[in-house]
């Protein structure tokens, strides 16, 4: 006979299936908690969200991240504009421009993912060496959106490369007005004013660029270039602030020595370079200020002493008119007549090919896709042997016309070939005087 529930006697609760009643608590526990999860896993992804978060991964380079946001948007048809941007990205960020292509001008098509798309885009045809092609879409971007910075950066770098360099500068006058990235397009556009040898305006952006980030680690690149514009143009004590910025040990001696002569210090310029360490002796700017201070010297010892460096150095640098200047110089000091009528010369011919190759620097600066005029430089630039100047025009031109690759490269090849002299000053002597 059962007995009756009472306060000490509750009644037990009833057993389902044949459960033992004290287990049944322990299963409401557990099973609470896989409710909970699949509750959890049940719960819709946000779709927006993971685009959001994929595509700040992307930037980013967080490629795991991006693949996770990837997996969740898989599951939504209607954001499949949103996961071909982000395929197109993780293509572009692991150097598959073509794979990336074809998914970022489909993203392109959906309004809302428009501009980032074609930034890509663009990005994609720059990586896959179609140049003419990434102009054309970062063009596209600033039509719609003339605010587009980070497209008209790009588009300014890709005028560069191929020394489209007034349109060029003009993009990058808009971003220095808005402040855009203003270290690097400071520094840009002081790249192409040297090139374009504007060095006092070079100068000035060099610094500016310099002061907009002082943590920059390429301070130190910069500050070379400032000090050789400021040393062009004579403005030696502007160029003494910059000295301890310079980490090339040459180009501090040399605006020491030059700021003695200029000062009237003849000995301490001689010092200075005497004590040059013997592999930099041989340095054609080295040896081109040791003649100007040694003929400042008005010494016949000294200007012979000179003479015989110089006259091996344009053996080798022979497309130098500052250097045959100085060498016809202290040869007509010396009384070597002859071999300072074969030094101006030279003289009177480079400087005619220097203005040959100046204007057709100024004639290609204002356009931009005309590979005749190009070639051209790169030829007169080849014979001035300002050979960094040609290979990065071969370069631009293979970028921008692919069909002409294998072309340019031989010509890039050629400017290995050394340069003679355009009027023979003879074999230089290898003894030095006495």
């Amino acid at each position: 006979m059962s007995q009756k529930p009472t306060a000490k006697n509750p009644p037990r609760p009833r057993v389902a299936s044949g459960v033992p009643w004290w287990l049944w608590g322990i299963l409401v526990v557990v099973g609470g908690g896989i409710l909970a999860s699949l509750v959890v896993k049940l719960t819709p992804a946000d779709p927006a969200k993971a685009f959001t978060e994929g595509f700040a991964a992307a930037e980013s380079g967080d490629f795991e991240k991006l693949k996770e946001c990837r997996a969740l948007l898989s599951s939504f048809p209607a954001y499949e504009s949103q996961q071909k941007l982000l395929d197109g990205m993780m293509a572009l960020g692991n150097a598959r421009p073509l794979n990336a292509i074809p998914l970022l001008e489909a993203a392109s098509e959906n309004n809302d993912l428009k501009k980032k798309a074609l930034q890509y885009l663009g990005m994609a045809h720059v990586q896959a060496d179609e140049r003419a092609k990434a102009i054309a879409v970062f063009e596209s971007i600033l039509k719609d959106d003339e605010n587009a910075h980070a497209a008209r950066n790009s588009l300014a770098m890709i005028l560069n490369d191929i020394f489209a360099f007034e349109e060029a500068v003009k993009h990058l006058d808009i971003l220095i007005e808005q402040e855009f990235k203003l270290s690097d397009t400071l520094n840009l556009r002081a790249e192409i004013r040297m090139i374009q040898q504007k060095y006092l305006e070079a100068a000035n952006d060099f610094e500016a660029s310099i002061e907009a980030n002082a943590a920059d680690p390429m301070n130190s690149v910069k500050s070379n270039k400032l000090v050789d514009c400021l040393m062009r143009t004579g403005d030696l004590k502007r160029a003494e602030k910059f000295v301890d910025n310079v980490d090339q040990p040459m180009t501090r001696e040399l605006l020491k020595a030059e700021s003695s002569l200029a000062d009237g210090d003849i000995e301490a310029a001689a010092t200075i370079l005497r004590s040059v360490p013997p592999e930099g002796r041989n340095n054609p700017a080295v040896t081109l200020l040791y003649g100007k201070v040694m003929l400042a010297q008005n010494k016949q010892d000294a200007a012979q002493e000179a003479l015989f460096n110089l006259r091996n150095i344009i053996t080798i640098k022979t497309r130098d008119p500052k250097l045959f200047q100085v060498t016809g110089d202290l040869a007509r000091f010396v009384g070597e007549a002859e071999l300072a009528n074969l030094a101006q010369q030279n003289v009177d011919q480079l400087t005619e090919l220097n203005k040959e190759y100046a204007e057709k620097l100024a004639e290609v600066a204002k356009t931009r896709d005309d590979k005749d005029i190009r070639l051209q430089l790169a030829d007169l630039a080849f014979k001035n042997d300002r050979l960094d100047i040609a290979y990065r025009l071969y370069e631009g031109l293979m970028r921008y016309y692919p069909d002409d690759a294998e072309k340019m490269s031989e010509l890039q090849l050629a400017l290995m070939d050394p340069l003679p002299q355009l009027v023979s000053t003879g074999t230089a002597p290898t003894t030095p005087p006495e």
